[in-house]
């Protein structure tokens, strides 16, 4: 037989306790911050669970009640997916008071589950009234007359039997009630010394030594991971951090029109090192590459040490990290873009939270892992040769040569649709393939070996074209 099955963990260990100290967070914070809580005892559920959240650009805080060896608390996190980004604070919480405190709470499940529980304070006295018939009765019991050493008098054997199991039934039901009481009355005692338990917390981060943390140090801590974030930067009054700002802040940085409105200067984030960092990984990419993936540039800023997000200061580092990128094309898989033209786009394909088509379609892109190098979202760089290729079909069909890659195959397309109807394969490979699915756009010598052969037959395609629309139109 296989081993034991380890059981999913619930969300409900994730949630505030209700002695848990009501932990304040500034806006920021909270755009940041993945709170997680649990007993000691469910230490490697909960962080195994807080794990599974790979957000590169959120911080899993996992508030334990306890002390657990620091030793174990490295096993854990080594073990566990995406660990570099949680971080566990335990407390100076006493084992026997957690355990007060794990038997109120399954007195309450109890007692919930029997539809006991709708109010404590009815509950409280419902277990009076409950100690207080039990007591009755026994009093009751030791004032009947018993029988005498000869049993001449007083109940006969079978009633005496009878009130002997009686008793043994109240007085179960009298420990019981006592002791749900006095587990009530613990957890209350518990919950006036609590606070002075969660004065003083531990933090403890994978490869990394524990040392004393206070909440007050959030924001420090934030900072610590994310140097490049907007919270090391100190970004005021949230006008950088709101997602309504991004379109602004984008605008400001492409149009060099920044005036400090939204909290940091265009020129000081195009000369930081984030934003260097970011230039260099993507040229780095299209080198080795000729193209950067959409995918490896989201984990990228995402992660530490930037740690980007959906708000208008990562919509500016991102337009401040690529405005000096003459020639940089964005591909969504849909359509071809000038990046400077359409970074409001471009962010909102990389940044935002599931609410924008960009997002959706690299989400179900990712998840069906498409490969095609047709649909393949990613950064390239626009040579010479695309631009030959690129003018020689706005000739050939009539289209605005402003489009670039897959935004003038489309409307060449479109053309084709209203000038004839059959395929030009058979007419001239190279016509066909000039707007078929297999062109890339972002492979350097492909494209230089299309645009030689473009002007090689420049005075050859036309004709070729017209013929092929001549053929079509005699077609009944």
């Amino acid at each position: 037989m296989g081993g034991k099955r380890e059981s999913e963990p619930e969300y409900k260990e994730t949630v505030a306790f209700e002695l848990f100290p009501a932990l304040e967070y500034d806006k920021a914070q909270k755009q940041r911050l993945i709170p997680f809580h649990a007993l000691k005892n469910n230490i490697r559920r909960i962080i195994n669970y807080a794990a599974h959240f790979d957000a590169p650009n959120r911080i899993c805080m996992v508030y334990i009640v306890g002390e657990v060896a620091p030793e174990k608390i490295q096993s854990l996190l080594t073990a566990a997916e995406y660990s570099d980004r949680v971080c566990v604070l335990t407390s100076a919480f006493p084992d026997d008071e957690i355990k007060f405190w794990r038997e109120f709470d399954k007195l309450r499940d109890t007692l919930t589950k029997r539809g006991q529980w709708d109010n404590e304070n009815q509950t409280v006295n419902a277990l009076w009234l409950e100690v207080y018939n039990a007591t009755r009765s026994f009093k009751e019991f030791y004032e009947t007359e018993r029988p005498d050493v000869d049993g001449q008098i007083g109940l006969d054997e079978f009633d005496f039997q009878y009130d002997e199991g009686r008793l043994a039934r109240v007085e179960a039901d009298l420990r019981r009630q006592t002791a749900m009481l006095e587990t009530i009355r613990r957890y209350h005692a518990l919950a006036r010394k609590a606070p002075s338990y969660f004065r003083r917390w531990t933090l403890h981060r994978r490869d990394c030594e524990p040392i004393p943390f206070r909440h007050a140090d959030t924001g420090k801590l934030i900072a610590k991971i994310y140097p490049y974030g907007a919270e090391a930067r100190g970004v005021n009054a949230y006008a950088g951090l709101s997602p309504a700002s991004a379109e602004t802040a984008v605008r400001l940085i492409i149009d060099g029109a920044e005036n400090g409105r939204l909290g940091f200067g265009r020129d000081e984030l195009i000369r930081s090192a984030a934003a260097r960092k970011i230039r260099k990984f993507v040229r780095d990419a299209i080198a080795a590459n000729g193209y950067c993936s959409l995918f490896d540039l989201k984990d990228f800023v995402e992660s530490p040490p930037f740690g980007l997000g959906a708000n208008g200061y990562s919509a500016a580092m991102l337009s401040a990290a690529l405005a000096e990128e003459d020639g940089l094309i964005y591909r969504d898989s849909v359509s071809d873009s000038d990046v400077k033209r359409n970074m409001y786009a471009l962010f909102l394909l990389l940044l935002s939270e599931g609410t924008s088509r960009y997002s959706v379609m690299a989400t179900v892109l990712k998840r069906m892992k498409m490969d095609r190098r047709w649909y393949l979202p990613c950064l390239y760089k626009e040579y010479p040769c695309h631009k030959t290729v690129r003018k020689a079909l706005a000739e050939l069909y009539g289209v605005p040569d402003e489009w670039v890659g897959l935004g003038i195959v489309n409307r060449c397309r479109s053309r084709i649709e209203e000038l004839f109807r059959l395929p030009l394969s058979m007419s001239d490979d190279l016509l066909f393939y000039l707007t078929g699915p297999e062109i890339c756009w972002y492979d350097r010598a492909e494209m230089e070996h299309l645009a030689a052969e473009v002007t090689a037959r420049r005075n050859e395609l036309p004709r070729i074209l017209a013929e092929h629309i001549a053929k079509d139109r005699r077609i009944p």
